[in-house]
């Protein structure tokens, strides 16, 4: 150790190089002190290319020699980029204060002192709450329920009331039965409340559709009636899918009650009444499938126009598919319609009414 030179440090600003200046003897009788350490990086190259190696132990110390830090402190100051004790700076203001700083890291330096001279090193690094303090040779710890002792080489620190929350407890015995005290008198009214939401409105349908055609064509027998116009002569609304021009079927989108009208002016192919039905999914309802049949008047001449209406209600599920099927003669019988004027020969149409 005694192979490094010592140096005396006076009131002002002193710079320390890497050649050597290890031990320094500060007078701070005539003013604060501040020193600038060399560069962590540079110290160590600077001693392993000088000695091979760096040690520790060689790192630099320093004491109070006038035993008034705590009037003119001594502040050391690290290169730019480096920190001691987590910190941009170090401020000894503890009278006597002795100390040793060793770089810790190739940016940083850790500084331990020892205060009065009493010997022995101070705490390393306070922090709160993550953030370095400047090093002091003394903590307090002040509050209630604050308990410091030293045993064993360390200090042990002991703060009550920082536990968390216990078990819960066994439920106690219930209580007697209070007796049921007079009753009191009537509250004030209250304030009127706020008004409710509007109810559903009565009367308005969720689902209509209708669906004409007024061309010349031949419904063919056992097939769904062909719409030249489809569902475009009206704005439907509340089904999946409405007949577009030359199609045929409403496709439901909500489970409910519907309600049924179409009619047919056509001439059958033999002297026979017309006879059309409603189909579901391409087949007869499957419950009661005649109440959805129905037929004209009977004609004896071949080639009279008759006319075949039919309106009900109706159970359809969300997804079904609803045509009109001619089943005029069982379904063996094609139709002839007529058009050529302004006027309706087919039409569909369905409302949903629950």
């Amino acid at each position: 150790m005694n192979n490094f030179p010592s140096r005396t440090v006076q009131a002002g600003v002193t710079l320390l190089n890497v050649s050597g200046e290890y031990h320094l003897t500060i007078i701070t009788a005539n003013g604060s002190v501040q020193v600038y350490l060399p560069k962590v990086s540079d110290l160590m190259d600077y001693r392993k290319n000088s000695l091979g190696a760096y040690l520790e132990l060689e790192a630099i110390r320093f004491i109070d020699a006038s035993n008034l830090a705590g009037t003119n402190n001594i502040t050391f100051f690290p290169a730019s980029g480096d920190l001691i004790n987590g910190a941009t700076s170090l401020i000894v203001n503890i009278n006597g204060t002795s100390g040793i700083l060793i770089p810790s890291s190739n940016t940083g330096w850790m500084a331990l002192l020892s205060a009065g001279g009493a010997g022995g090193s101070g705490y390393i690094i306070a922090q709160n709450q993550g953030t370095p303090l400047p090093q002091q040779p003394v903590i307090d710890f002040v509050g209630a329920g604050v308990t410091a002792t030293n045993a064993g080489g360390k200090t042990i620190v002991t703060i009550n009331g920082g536990g968390g929350t216990g078990a819960t407890g066994a439920t106690g015995a219930t209580g007697a039965s209070a007796t049921n005290g007079a009753t009191g008198a009537t509250g004030a009214t209250g304030g009127t409340g706020a008004t409710g939401a509007a109810g559903a409105g009565g009367g308005s349908l969720t689902a209509y559709g209708y669906a004409v055609g007024q061309s010349s064509t031949t419904i063919i027998p056992n097939a769904n009636v062909i719409f030249d116009l489809g569902a475009t002569p009206f704005a439907n609304t509340g089904f999946t899918s409405v007949p577009a021009a030359g199609g045929t079927a409403f496709v439901v989108a909500t489970t409910g009650v519907y309600e049924f009208n179409f009619q047919v002016a056509g001439i059958p192919q033999t002297a026979t009444s017309l006879q059309f039905a409603i189909y579901v999914n391409n087949a007869a309802f499957p419950t009661n499938a005649p109440a959805y049949e129905f037929r004209s008047n009977l004609s004896e001449i071949v080639g009279d126009v008759l006319l075949v209406v039919g309106n009900g209600l109706i159970n359809l599920t969300a997804g079904d598919s609803v045509t009109l099927r001619n089943r005029t003669l069982s379904g063996t019988n094609e139709v002839s319609v007529t058009g050529g004027e302004a006027s309706v020969n087919r039409a569909l149409s369905l409302k949903r009414i629950a």
